[in-house]
């Protein structure tokens, strides 16, 4: 799928909920490192790597209310992203080189921030290495709006039965209902008749995508 707009994935109803949840949740001292940090980063965007890796001792790892698989540090990272230079082609660059550099819990932070920024298609690459990875947290994370939005369809089959073959539930893939198809129908039941054959279970969840439409 083609970026026709740099416009992000999530409408802003969905990102002023995003900062009304830090506001609400973080303490005052994260907060306040959280709000001049955001000051900083759009002013001089090469200073959003330093910030992005203080997110975690700042903010913690407690889970964020509202947003399942997510932590504080992870809302603190996409507010964070999302104050570097909304529409620039730097802001791509960087996210790029702060999740090859990132541990497990930097590029998930990544991935999660990705349908909030103004950067259409660009960052696709992100989420082609995320897929291609044995992680299943960021698979998961890489399978979420923003996948759901330019991932082309061969791709985004083969991260569905991925996550079958993984033991990763498909309710938690975005678009699933949408992009679903006949093809995805039979690349399941291909699947599941290999586990049958195998002696192996097969997912429960895996009549998500060989139901009828």
């Amino acid at each position: 799928m083609e970026a026709t707009t740099a416009s992000p994935v999530h409408d802003p109803l969905v990102i002023h909920t995003l900062n009304a949840t830090l506001r609400s949740t973080l303490t005052p001292g994260a907060l306040d490192w959280l709000e001049e940090s955001s000051t900083l980063v759009a002013k001089d965007i090469t200073l959003l790597g330093d910030h992005y890796r203080q997110a975690d001792p700042r903010c913690g790892r407690r889970p964020l209310p509202g947003w399942r698989g997510w932590s504080r540090t992870d809302g603190a990272r996409a507010r964070l992203l999302m104050s570097a230079e909304p529409d620039g082609p730097e802001l791509v660059a960087t996210a790029g080189s702060l999740y090859l550099r990132g541990d497990p819990a930097e590029r998930r932070g990544i991935l999660h921030a990705l349908p909030f920024l103004a950067i259409g298609n660009r960052a696709l690459p992100i989420v082609d290495d995320a897929l291609d990875t044995d992680d299943s947290r960021l698979v998961r994370a890489a399978l979420g709006p923003y996948a759901g939005a330019y991932l082309d369809q061969t791709r985004w089959r083969q991260a569905v039965v991925k996550c079958l073959t993984m033991g990763i539930p498909l309710i938690g893939v975005a678009g699933l209902d949408k992009r679903r198809d006949a093809e995805l129908a039979r690349m399941g039941e291909a699947f599941a008749r290999r586990q049958r054959t195998a002696g192996r279970p097969v997912p429960p969840d895996v009549w998500l995508i060989t139901r009828p439409r």
